[in-house]
């Protein structure tokens, strides 16, 4: 999208700006405010070692797509960081794209390596600090929405 000009729309249109940012916070603070009343849930590991099964990977993938749309931070990222790495007497479109895919590539590998990671430490281990872990992370959400809607 900041290829195709998207950031450049962002930054002429403060009207625009603010509305997405407004969202944005507004979605943060929703996560936030679910993962503190969902902190309080009951979690039990299996102890037959077998792992609990799992939702379906979308809405995770959902919230995950919804969260970085709604950050204008990707915008500002984009159009201060992609320039200065772009020949202006090529394609910058195609330069551009090719930037993106590898930073949504390199950002992949690492989230990946890191489900990977979490994925294979023991449930038993996690029983304990989960609430307090899922209720520090609400707070901090939410403290990102503050923020977020404070510079508006």
């Amino acid at each position: 999208a900041a290829a195709a000009g998207l950031a450049t729309i962002l930054s002429a249109s403060p009207d625009l700006l603010a509305i997405i940012r407004w969202l944005g916070a507004g979605y943060l603070a929703w996560i936030g405010i679910r993962a503190l009343v969902r902190a309080g849930a009951p979690v039990t590991p299996a102890t037959d070692g077998h792992r609990p099964p799992r939702g379906p990977w979308t809405g995770s993938f959902r919230m995950g797509l919804i969260s970085n749309l709604l950050h204008p931070g990707q915008a500002v990222f984009y159009t201060s960081m992609l320039p200065q790495f772009i020949d202006p007497t090529g394609d910058t479109t195609l330069q551009a794209l090719r930037l993106g895919t590898i930073f949504a590539a390199i950002v992949l590998t690492w989230f990946s390596i890191y489900a990977v990671v979490a994925g294979t430490l023991r449930p038993q281990r996690w029983v304990s600090i989960a609430p307090a872990l899922t209720r520090l992370t609400g707070l901090v959400l939410i403290g990102f929405a503050v923020r977020l809607a404070a510079r508006l």
